[in-house]
């Protein structure tokens, strides 16, 4: 059997390569203050955490737009970068793919 050369790698970029938690609860937060909503705790926003925005929309921002949601979680996306954080086997995961020239 041939083997196939391998042209590209495709990641899923949270959980796989980023821990986006911490930084997702502070953007709900900030959003949620923005609208003048009542923020989470820690726990509560754990277990939501994944929640389709249309859902999030209708369950804690009741009144707004998806669109609306989004454009605010976009203003606090940057002021949330540093709670972001990089597992530690990414850089060298991309590192080696890198060196392959994949």
């Amino acid at each position: 059997m041939q083997r196939k050369e391998v042209k590209a790698v495709l990641f899923d970029l949270d959980g796989v390569l980023v821990d986006s938690i911490d930084a997702w609860f502070h953007i709900f937060n900030d959003t949620l203050k923005y609208f003048n909503k009542k923020t989470l705790s820690r726990d509560k926003f754990n277990k939501i955490f994944g929640m389709s925005i249309d859902i999030a929309a209708r369950k804690y921002f009741d009144g707004k737009t998806v669109k609306q949601i989004e454009h605010i979680y976009f203003n606090f996306f940057r002021k949330n970068m540093n709670h972001f954080k990089l597992f530690s086997h990414t850089i060298k995961v991309l590192q080696n793919i890198k060196k392959q020239k994949i």
